[in-house]
């Protein structure tokens, strides 16, 4: 969440559910007019949808943050 605020990322849409054992949280946000959707599953992890580009550049900002903390 850290990357899409310093992105600028507004909020647009969220829901959660739940079905057996599994939790499924969605929110919908908006990137510099473009909207993505991010997903947390219990079992299938973390995804993010939206232009290719603009998930290649949150991709990469998770992946230098995960890599250096303290960025």
């Amino acid at each position: 969440m850290r990357t899409l605020r310093d992105l600028g990322a507004t909020p647009k849409d969220k829901s959660w559910a739940v079905g057996g054992s599994q939790e499924l949280e969605k929110l919908e946000m908006e990137v510099g007019g473009n909207v993505i959707t991010v997903e947390a599953e219990t079992f299938v992890g973390l995804s993010i949808r939206g232009k290719p580009e603009l998930v290649q550049r949150i991709a990469g900002l998770v992946g230098q943050r995960m890599a250096d903390p303290a960025k």
